[in-house]
């Protein structure tokens, strides 16, 4: 594995070979080859990360937003129970993290390759929903653990555990009243 101390010596060094006019220009040539070869991919990344983030501000701002919800009513509903360990915490959020950008990651990928158009729009929809929803619904379960079941209301409390059965968005949206068809 490289070492990062030593890739910045390397980087700093062929900056200096390129800036020093005692060397010959062939080898500047390489130095300057050499960083580019170092910068040029990392440069692509870093610009393609902030169209995605320029292009998905909501559901970056959501996603946010909804782990610092989960957090706070995560740590609540422990302290509840007096099960709370800052250990289990982070370590619990960080595999949820882990998991969820990982899952996200890969689906966006194939959502990619459908390509701009109907089918990826809606793909890409749904992945973002059922990105926001994993962490959403144990915002939602903590909550009624911490009001002893009263809220939300158990029909709600049905969708949500058969939205992360089935994954049925549109069962999720049904009205109360065709809750009898469950």
């Amino acid at each position: 594995m490289i070492n990062p101390k030593h890739l910045i010596r390397l980087l700093y060094i062929q900056l200096l070979v390129i800036a020093d006019t005692r060397i010959d220009l062939s080898f500047k040539i390489i130095s300057a080859g050499k960083l580019l070869m170092v910068f040029a991919p990392l440069a692509f990344i870093l610009k393609t990360v902030k169209l995605w983030f320029i292009s998905n501000e909501a559901f970056v701002s959501g996603f946010l937003v909804i782990v610092a919800l989960n957090a706070v009513f995560g740590i609540w509903r422990h302290l509840k129970m007096n099960k709370f360990s800052w250990i289990k915490f982070f370590w619990g959020t960080t595999m949820m993290l882990i998991a969820v950008i990982g899952v996200y990651a890969v689906l966006s990928i194939v959502a990619g390759i459908v390509g701009d158009n109907y089918i990826g729009n809606g793909f890409e929809v749904s992945l973002q929903t059922m990105t926001l929803m994993y962490p959403g619904a144990k915002i939602i379960k903590s909550i009624h653990i911490i009001y002893d079941g009263k809220y939300p209301p158990e029909w709600l409390m049905k969708k949500v555990y058969n939205y992360q059965k089935n994954g049925d968005l549109s069962d999720f949206f049904k009205q109360k009243n065709n809750e009898n068809e469950n």
